[in-house]
């Protein structure tokens, strides 16, 4: 039924549909024999995203105790299955590099440090491949998890059952976003981006209530939330580049990537920062108040 809240359900109900519509659809990528295991593992990912975006807008009702345990929960599905992912995305950004920057690359477009970063995403996939699946124990976990789902402390219906949730979620968002600057530290950047993803999240929830105004404001948060996406893989690769000398073993190479990596970071930092303080403009009281009659509105209107 999609990544939303329908008109003709509760409130409750429809956080619970959604996150179980989550948990299955992790299954389906998980145990998939056929499937692309990367494949396999982002998409499961990025399903576990969504269902903390939930627990996120339902903090208050759920309580501090289901909470936390359901948070800590996804949460560490989603670190199992990140090593071997993490990986393949060094490559994908590397290669990103060369293709926007393939004029000013030098002789051999660092094809040393691709080799390289293959050579440690085989690794990580050999070991993988070696030890444990993980896919398969936290499958098992999905399951549990989704035991736990109709038991969930949710009842009623109504805006103000995710009101808290939904305001905290922007105004961290919001605060996030305050002291940063095109230097801004990677870490800031990345923590932002996490808010800005929650915020995307809980947008597409409530998106049906009034689509003419959420569609761009969705659109905004996708983008805001693609373009930090790539600023932390740039990040990650510079982490790489100075944790593993081998990597790049000529200093000339090293600073020629990492001076591509800092422009790029730049280009999408100019792009990123007026758009987020467009989307962050309002005080989160009123911002949750005006989805808020959005959504009343909404399911109060026939049809």
């Amino acid at each position: 039924m999609g990544y939303r809240l329908h008109r003709r359900e509760t409130l409750a109900k429809g956080l619970k549909r959604v996150v179980t519509e989550q948990y299955d659809k992790a299954l389906e990528e998980l145990e998939d024999p056929e499937g692309d295991r990367d494949e396999a593992i982002h998409d499961a990912r990025k399903c576990f995203k969504k269902t903390r975006a939930v627990l996120r807008m339902a903090r208050d009702p759920l309580g501090p105790s289901v909470y936390r345990q359901e948070n800590a929960r996804v949460r560490d599905m989603s670190r199992a299955l990140s090593s071997a992912r993490d990986s393949a995305v060094a490559i994908g950004t590397l290669e990103d590099l060369r293709g926007r920057f393939g004029a000013d690359l030098p002789e051999g477009g660092f094809l040393g440090i691709r080799q390289g970063l293959v050579a440690r995403y085989e690794a990580a996939s050999a070991e993988a491949a070696g030890g444990e699946d993980p896919t398969a124990a936290v499958a098992a976990q999905v399951r549990d998890a989704r035991s736990a789902v109709p038991g969930w402390p949710l009842k009623g219906d109504g805006f103000d059952l995710i009101r808290s949730g939904f305001k905290r979620v922007y105004k961290r968002g919001r605060r996030a976003l305050e002291p940063l600057g095109p230097d801004a530290a990677d870490e800031a950047v990345h923590e932002w981006r996490k808010r800005v993803k929650y915020l995307w999240y809980h947008v597409r929830l409530l998106q049906a209530s009034w689509p003419r105004v959420l569609d761009v404001l969705a659109d905004a948060l996708d983008d805001l939330s693609t373009w930090l996406g790539l600023d932390h893989d740039l990040a990650m690769l510079r982490a790489l580049l100075h944790e593993d000398v081998a990597l790049a073993p000529g200093p000339g190479e090293r600073q020629e990537i990492l001076a591509l990596v800092a422009r790029r970071q730049a280009e999408l930092r100019e792009q990123s920062l007026p758009l987020g303080r467009r989307v962050y403009a309002e005080r989160p009281g009123a911002f949750a108040d005006r989805l808020g009659a959005y959504w009343t509105t909404w399911r109060e209107e026939r049809g």
